[in-house]
């Protein structure tokens, strides 16, 4: 052994951590090993550094030749986003410390699962790992605290009951702080009988004590339906698009769909639009409109045509989701009422506008390879205004979603939203929620400054918004790179070819994933040259997630096999990097505004293009 690497560890055993942590970080920056590594990740837990320990931890990982080491390594990582409280990493690390260790063996890392899940509203993988502790002494009565937890939130009520009543034979024996909250649970999710015949137990075995006497009082928080929730009000001046509002209402509710207190659906001139007022009165995640999925018209039940104007919808034979036929036929009759197609032809821009025209070319040039672009750009007539009408409105649907509301799938479905299609975008409002347990999409109470409720469209950037769903989305602002080649100061190539995804090799790492976003959908190292699909530039006041995420690129791709390169050279190559896009995007941003501005043809849509334009050109310019 190393002799500075015994005199770190005798120091760290001698608890003189400060004094350890000095050598060990001259051992690492010039040799760094698994042990070495492992050892400065300890003493910056022992001193609080936990951020930094994780650091170590991951880079001991790499380092480690044999299962023992990789073992260790994990659960070092476990332990201290544990402390962190990153459960969502915590969690990924202990799955993988349940993999390696022995099942006998696991049970503390299993336990510390259960938390992260719990914590993380993971009900599906609480329940599992929950269950698997039940019968493990030392364990087992916070199992199944945690096991009645999940099966209330996923809404699997016969199994909760089955699991109290076997509770209730040793009911002393659990937490309290769980049986406050489990029954908490059961006023929101089970019978008055049920909770009743709960209290009462809980009464019998603990007496009138002060605790047990709040149980028994009615929860502020216990759901009303009847007086959280009622039929929206319709403003209109047309007796047919209000009689379609409250048919689409009624019908949506019939099927378990919810519309809280104070929602105004409007109409006007056209424009459709939901109102909340006093959203300000309801918590933080209050769900303003729950949409059932049986309510939800899945695109592949019907053949979609055109005559004129008028959109037409004709069911299928054999459809997937029939219980929305009558609400598709009501939605047809509403776009239709609204003139949504003539609007629609009038402004989008890939029905209105030339893609093969040298400006417009320039134009699309960060988005033209894209999978949406090039499959519409081949269309033409009723078939690209259907698709694009319908693309601009259509939502992913889980198989496993749909088939939990008895939707028999064999993969996932574009669907309508229901009445959440009346809502407008605002990218800073939350996006849609699928709800498991009520088996439902739902949206959240974000109003903006006139009480419009609004969700999440999308998170593109506004260029793909404004073609794909035709408006220009001033909230988000960010832009795609043009592409591009950039030659660093180490000679190293990067390629910026903006090609679509081609496959799922570039697994994004746990510590960039909140950044998923931006990150470029696959990256090709050959040599010293980097391919990257895309460059996503965000507003400047956002600029480190940029920094970020070109940092983990190049210390992945470039220091993959060595340490080649320190921090600070790192930092200088990002930056160069920073500078080449910006300076090459911000030259064809300008050089596309002059040919719109001295174009003798003018455009159509020429002022949403300028406009386009212009906020590239400010973003790339606040570099």
């Amino acid at each position: 052994m190393d002799n500075k690497l015994q005199k770190a560890i005798q120091l760290f055993q001698s608890k003189k951590y400060t004094k350890s942590l000095s050598v060990l970080k001259k051992i690492n920056v010039s040799k760094p090993t698994y042990t070495s590594l492992e050892l400065e990740g300890v003493c910056l837990i022992e001193l609080k550094n936990i951020k930094l320990a994780t650091i170590k931890f991951e880079k001991s990982l790499s380092l480690s030749s044999n299962l023992a080491e990789k073992t260790n390594a994990i659960n070092n990582l476990a332990t201290a986003y544990l402390r962190l409280q990153n459960w969502a990493l915590a969690a990924k690390y202990l799955e993988e410390v349940i993999a390696l260790e022995h099942a006998s063996s696991a049970f503390e890392a299993r336990f510390n699962l259960v938390k992260c899940y719990y914590n993380l509203s993971n009900y599906e993988r609480l329940h599992f790992h929950a269950d698997k502790l039940k019968t493990v002494s030392g364990f087992d009565t916070e199992a199944y605290c945690f096991k009645v937890i999940a099966l209330l939130c996923l809404g699997l009520y016969q199994e909760t009951i089955d699991t109290l009543n076997f509770m209730y034979q040793h009911i002393t024996n659990y937490p309290i702080e769980k049986l406050i909250l489990i029954t908490q649970l059961i006023k929101e999710n089970l019978t008055s009988t049920e909770l009743d015949r709960h209290i009462s137990i809980i009464e019998q075995a603990f007496g009138n004590q002060t605790w047990v006497e709040k149980l028994k009082q009615p929860s502020s928080t216990t759901k009303q339906i009847s007086t959280d929730y009622q039929f929206p009000h319709i403003k209109t001046s047309s007796p047919e698009i209000h009689s379609v509002l409250t048919n689409i209402c009624e019908k949506t509710i019939a099927l378990g769909g919810k519309f809280v207190k104070g929602l105004t659906l409007i109409e006007n001139s056209g424009q459709l639009s939901i109102e909340l007022q006093n959203s300000d009165k309801l918590q933080q995640d209050a769900i303003a409109i729950s949409v059932p999925l049986t309510s939800i018209p899945l695109l592949d039940d019907f053949i979609f045509t055109l005559n004129g104007d008028n959109l037409n919808a004709f069911p299928k034979a054999l459809q997937l989701n029939p219980h929305a036929n009558v609400l598709m036929q009501q939605f047809i009759s509403l776009y239709n009422l609204t003139n949504k197609i003539a609007h629609w032809r009038q402004t989008n821009p890939l029905i209105n506008l030339n893609l093969s025209d040298p400006i417009i070319n320039l134009f699309t040039l960060p988005i033209s390879k894209s999978h949406a672009i090039q499959h519409l750009s081949k269309l033409s007539g009723d078939e690209l205004t259907i698709k694009t009408f319908f693309g601009s409105r259509e939502f992913n649907y889980e198989q496993k979603h749909l088939e939990g509301a008895k939707i028999k799938v064999s993969e996932n479905r574009q669907g309508l939203l229901g009445i959440i299609d009346l809502l407008n975008h605002n990218a800073n409002a939350p996006g849609y929620t699928p709800s498991y347990n009520e088996h439902a999409i739902q949206v959240k109470s974000f109003t903006d400054n006139n009480n419009q409720l609004c969700v999440k469209y999308n998170t593109n950037d506004p260029l793909t918004t404004y073609f794909v769903y035709g408006y220009i989305d001033q909230s988000s602002m960010k832009a795609i790179s043009i592409p591009l080649t950039a030659t660093l100061s180490n000679g190293y190539k990067i390629f910026i070819d903006n090609l679509p995804k081609m496959n799922d090799s570039n697994k994004l790492d746990d510590n960039i994933k909140d950044l998923e976003e931006l990150y470029p959908e696959y990256i090709e190292s050959n040599n010293s040259n980097l391919a990257l699909s895309r460059v996503v530039f965000p507003d400047y006041s956002n600029r480190n997630s940029l920094t970020r995420v070109l940092t983990h690129i190049l210390n992945k791709y470039i220091n993959r096999d060595t340490s080649e390169y320190n921090i600070k050279q790192i930092d200088d190559l990002v930056n160069q990097l920073i500078s080449h896009i910006k300076i090459a995007n911000l030259t064809h941003w300008q050089e596309v505004k002059n040919l719109l501005i001295h174009s003798q043809k003018k455009l159509k849509q020429y002022d949403e293009l300028l406009k386009l334009c212009e906020m590239n050109i400010t973003l790339y310019e606040s570099y």
